[in-house]
């Protein structure tokens, strides 16, 4: 059935990749990387790599392209992320962009790790919280998240925690 395809797909996931385990529908990716400001915009260089190894991985369990969506709120964060996957089909765009549209799996990449009123828009986290129908996976880093307590993205946060999806990022 279409409805079940995640669960029966990701079945296979590598064992460093327990967080793709999907009967976890919410998880947080803790990844100690700083963001950086470029031209008007943000950008982090680790939540880009570990974005890229995730969207490849779902890729190679048999995930459909079509199927996944990554999104944050930087658009410097967005063109770097699509320049790496250009090859690989894959919807890559700003939250604000994204409104109106789900996927079944959507890669949510925090970027910021200094000033977080921008990522922490409540709209604007409703919008990324609420694109995904089976999965939904949020990259950033804890400690940043941890500093600005009672937001929407530190509930997310503690929620996961309680529900066993709360992952570091261990690859290199």
């Amino acid at each position: 059935k279409e409805c079940d395809g995640i669960k029966l797909e990701i079945r296979n996931y590598p064992r460093e990749m327990e967080f793709l385990n999907p009967d976890i529908p919410a998880v947080f990716l803790d990844v100690r990387g700083e963001d950086f400001v470029e031209g008007r915009s943000r950008a982090n260089r680790a939540e880009v790599e570990a974005v890229v190894r995730i969207a490849r991985t779902l890729k190679r369990l048999g995930i459909r392209s079509e199927r996944i969506g990554i999104i944050t709120p930087y658009k410097a964060q967005r063109n770097r992320i699509a320049e790496e996957l250009k090859d690989e089909k894959l919807e890559v765009n700003t939250v604000d962009s994204f409104q109106g549209r789900e996927k079944d799996v959507i890669i949510f990449s925090v970027t910021s790790t200094g000033n977080m009123d921008f990522v922490s828009d409540e709209n604007r986290l409703n919008v990324a919280f609420t694109r995904a129908r089976k999965k939904l996976i949020v990259v950033g880093n804890a400690e940043s998240i941890e500093k600005i307590s009672g937001g929407l993205l530190y509930k997310y946060l503690m929620y996961v925690r309680n529900l066993n999806g709360f992952f570091k990022w261990q690859m290199r």
